[in-house]
């Protein structure tokens, strides 16, 4: 039975060219903004490792569903393909741009052609805080204009 090893939503992939290996950088496990709503992620990906036994058929279709809220941005039908004789295998979601409209969640989901979840990876977003300060006032009043002398005349 082929299953979902990770799920991870992060910042970008690096893959080494020598070795093949992956690297995500930045895991996003809950987004605070510096800025009002909305805000965008410029980039970010959503990584997925599958891994099945050899027994195991070596494609399989699934659906990626992205959600706002329980509200569905985009699903897309992709076929996971293990290379011959490989029993791990991963794909990557590339989302460049996404607006996230207020506080709220992110939901990213792999779906089963039943529409049941296979796998899934859910990212917080939360409210900003915005703190309004007034630096201290000086000790004596700067830029005090003096009132001009009037001569009688």
């Amino acid at each position: 039975m082929i299953k979902a090893k990770i799920a991870l939503a992060a910042e970008r992939l690096l893959t080494d060219p020598q070795t093949g290996g992956t690297t995500l950088v930045n895991v996003l496990e809950a987004v605070k903004p510096v800025t009002p709503f909305p805000w965008a992620f410029q980039q970010m990906i959503f990584w997925v490792a599958f891994d099945r036994e050899l027994s195991d058929q070596p494609i399989a279709t699934f659906k990626f569903r992205l959600s706002f809220n329980d509200q569905e941005l985009s699903a897309i039908p992709f076929t996971v393909q293990f290379p011959e004789k490989h029993i791990i295998t991963n794909l990557v979601f590339n989302l460049s741009g996404l607006v996230v409209p207020s506080a709220g969640r992110v939901e990213f989901r792999i779906l089963n052609n039943d529409q049941s979840v296979f796998a899934e990876y859910l990212l917080p977003i939360e409210q900003p805080e915005f703190k309004v300060s007034q630096p201290p006032l000086p000790s004596h009043p700067t830029n005090v204009v003096q009132p001009a002398s009037q001569s009688s005349g």
